[in-house]
């Protein structure tokens, strides 16, 4: 049986009246071509929420750490691994999907990639980089730190590349830290939270190494 796959790229989730240049566009993006193929595995991959859509027997990529319930839907499925970013998140989904097997695989990014939109001199002093309605009102009153969105991803990463200091979280913050930003901590869900850089290939023997434990099961 041919594996099934979807991801950015699926009809499903193309058609979708939303932005697609988002985070989770391009982390699946990353995951199919520089993740999935060197994962040996015969199971399917769910690498982004597309209308729901799903297959028994699969690996799904969680994005949603905020609001995790809203993957309830993945209950009529079987025998699924449950992938996502944060340990807090790993704990609400094993307590939410008991049948399932959940685990943590930590945020990486393509930094080949991102490295080419390297400066030599940054010339911007802080910005704020996210979605202005998730912005915090200590940031979006302070009128020294810019607002940044909206952009495509090129030139995000171009403008972002310019910045000493950057409110971010997630892969934004991933990409400012391989910028040589210094990344500073959001008042929120994500206090607290360090995001270590990694590249996609750092995290590949881990996750084959934990879907085989689970598989042999």
């Amino acid at each position: 049986m041919n594996m099934k796959i979807v991801s950015h790229l699926s009809p499903e989730y193309l058609k979708l009246p939303i932005d697609h240049d988002n985070g989770a566009f391009y982390y699946s993006k990353e995951l199919l071509e520089n993740i999935v193929p060197k994962i040996k595995t015969k199971r399917n991959w769910i690498l982004i929420n597309a209308e729901g859509k799903c297959y028994d027997n699969s690996i799904v990529i969680i994005h949603n750490n905020k609001n995790p319930e809203r993957y309830q839907w993945l209950e009529k499925y079987k025998n699924l691994i449950l992938v996502c970013s944060q340990p807090k998140t790993l704990k609400t989904l094993i307590e939410m999907h008991p049948k399932f097997h959940s685990i943590y695989i930590p945020l990486s990014i393509d930094t080949a990639y991102v490295k080419k939109f390297r400066v030599k001199k940054k010339t911007k002093k802080t910005g704020y980089f996210g979605r202005i309605v998730k912005c915090p009102d200590y940031i979006k009153d302070d009128e020294t730190i810019d607002k940044i969105y909206g952009l495509d991803r090129d030139k995000l990463l171009k403008t972002l590349a310019k910045y000493k200091k950057v409110y971010a979280i997630g892969r934004c913050a991933l990409e400012a830290k391989c910028l040589g930003c210094e990344v500073l901590t959001h008042e929120g869900e994500y206090e607290g939270v360090d995001f270590e850089l990694l590249d996609n290939k750092d995290v590949i023997d881990e996750f084959q190494r934990l879907i085989n434990e689970i598989d042999k099961k």
